[in-house]
């Protein structure tokens, strides 16, 4: 009887153990992968330098989609005033839409006066009311939900609020 109780106490300390090695195991995977991803994200990151022309742009911008983390930093390396000399006739309605969907989602959390400063150089881009009439409704709509968002956020007394809703009048949201 002592035997079977030695037995079984034996396995259940090389369950336990086995257990621990494995959630240990696990873990260590876990930390592996966020650092090679960090590393990853510091490389591109640094890879991506301010565009001098909407070709250079929309080359970055594709290399970036599909992390959210990454367009906010390139859009944080823009300055607001060059982006109508940057995409002067070209600015297309999708790269519009995912422009301010990026500065309402990303920098606007972030740094909302280099928001409002991009969401106002892209006002300033040359053909922009031609563009934002190309915007599909549903971007419209999903646009406006966005600037909603970023709006109850904001202090209402803000010179900065003031110029945010003034900007959505401009974009016709």
């Amino acid at each position: 009887m002592d035997a079977q109780l030695q037995i079984r106490q034996n396995a259940q300390e090389v369950q336990d153990y086995m257990k621990t090695l494995f959630d240990w195991e696990e873990q260590q995977k876990k930390k592996d992968a966020a650092a090679a991803a960090e590393q990853v994200r510091r490389q591109t990151s640094s890879t991506y330098t301010a565009p001098r022309t909407a070709t250079d742009f929309e080359r970055a911008w594709k290399g970036l989609k599909g992390d959210a983390a990454l367009q906010t930093q390139y859009l944080q390396q823009l300055q607001a005033f060059h982006l109508p000399s940057i995409f002067k006739q070209s600015l297309t309605a999708p790269v519009l839409r995912s422009i301010v969907q990026r500065a309402l989602s990303g920098v606007a959390a972030v740094d909302p006066e280099q928001a409002v400063a991009l969401l106002e150089g892209l006002s300033q881009v040359p053909r922009f009311d031609m563009t934002l009439m190309c915007l599909p409704s549903r971007d419209k709509a999903a646009l406006r939900s966005e600037w909603d968002a970023v709006g109850s956020l904001m202090d209402m007394d803000s010179p900065l609020t003031a110029s945010f809703m003034a900007l959505r009048k401009r974009f016709r949201l």
